[in-house]
This record gives C-alpha cells, sequence and structure tokens, in this order.
C-alpha cells in the first residue's frame, strides 16, 4: 500500500481524536480528618498506573500497579505500625505466579515460597512470630508432595512427615519438645498400617 501526504493526515487526526475521546483523571480519597486515604490514576473509568492506599496516621497500607483495572507485578502491603505484611507476584492474567512473603507485623518473617497459577509450589517454609522454623513443607501444585518439617516453637523438630500427591506415605516420626523420639507411624497410599509409642508424653498433634 501507497501513502500519501492525505493518508498521514488522516491516521494522525484519529490518533489525536482517540487521545481526546481517552478520559483521564486521578482519584483521591480521604479520611475525616483530613489525611489522604487511596490516590489512583482511572483511564476511561478502569485503574491504570500506580496505586497507593494510606492507613488513617499518613503510613502507606499498600502499593500497587494496575492494568485495566488489575493489579499486576509486586504489590506490596503494610502493617499499620510501618512494617511490611504481605509481598507477592501477580501476572498478567491477574493470577498468583511467582515468589510471596507473609510477614508478622514485628516484622518477622511468617511465611515464604512460590505460586504457580495461584497454587503454592515448590518449598514453602513458615515460621513462628519468634523467629523460629513452624513449617517446612514440599508443594506440588497446591498438595504436600515429599518431606513434611513441623516443628516446636522453641525450634526442635516435631513431626517427619511424608506424602505424596497429597497422601500419607512412609515412616512418619514424632518429637518431643527436647528432640526424644516419642511415637513412629507407618503409612500406604493414606492409610496407617502401623503404630508405635516410644515414649509417654507426646502432645504435639
Amino acid at each position: 500500500m501507497t501513502f500519501n501526504c492525505n493518508n498521514i493526515i488522516y491516521i494522525f487526526f484519529l490518533v489525536v481524536l482517540f487521545a481526546c475521546n481517552s478520559e483521564s483523571d486521578i482519584q483521591e480519597k480521604y479520611y475525616l480528618n483530613g489525611q489522604l486515604k487511596s490516590k489512583l490514576t482511572h483511564i476511561n473509568g478502569v485503574a491504570q498506573g500506580r496505586g497507593v492506599t494510606y492507613y488513617e496516621n499518613g503510613n502507606i497500607e499498600s502499593i500497587a500497579n494496575y492494568y485495566n483495572g488489575v493489579g499486576l507485578g509486586t504489590p506490596v502491603s503494610y502493617y499499620e505500625n510501618g512494617f511490611p505484611k504481605l509481598i507477592q507476584t501477580i501476572d498478567s492474567m491477574g493470577k498468583l505466579n511467582g515468589s510471596a512473603v507473609v510477614y508478622y507485623k514485628n516484622g518477622i518473617i511468617k511465611e515464604y515460597g512460590t505460586y504457580t497459577n495461584n497454587m503454592r509450589n515448590g518449598l514453602w517454609i513458615f515460621y513462628f512470630e519468634n523467629g523460629q522454623y513452624s513449617l517446612i513443607v514440599e508443594y506440588t501444585m497446591g498438595k504436600p508432595n515429599g518431606n513434611v518439617l513441623v516443628f516446636h516453637d522453641n525450634g526442635v523438630l516435631a513431626i517427619e512427615k511424608k506424602f505424596k500427591n497429597d497422601k500419607k506415605i512412609g515412616t512418619w516420626t514424632y518429637y518431643d519438645q527436647y528432640g526424644e523420639g516419642v511415637k513412629i507411624e507407618k503409612y500406604e497410599n493414606d492409610r496407617m498400617i502401623s503404630s508405635q509409642i516410644l515414649k509417654e508424653s507426646y502432645t504435639k498433634e
């Protein structure tokens, strides 16, 4: 196709007309005390670009980037005291895909791992609020698959478990808060085939 000067002028006119018809505005909301509550750009009524929400004390509550109304990338939310609360990765379809970290109010990590299509996938590690391990799990598309380690809040191992596609398998060993074995269970295809008490002090379930 051969473009002449008139063609170019016409295309330019259409581009300008489209841009003029796109309504863009920055929407701001406020608390009764006058403190900014949220700030977000809308184009033709749809959220676009960076959006920020605030607590009434002025601290940031969340930061996210929007495209066609969907929060994308790595949105971050915060506690009112300013510590991070949640960081996760969202793809262009609005699904959790990628790393995620959850925090306690004191800034200690509560859990972290990876999502695939909104499901936990791969290694996830959980912590008590004192910073000690709480749980370590291998997931395959949302289901425990492999070794699972459960801990007492003093950091001592409490239970060693095994799963295959969310079904109990193998030997499960239970420990007291001092690390001494108190019970052993054996599973095949989600069914317990034997159980042995080693010490009458087991309390962790």
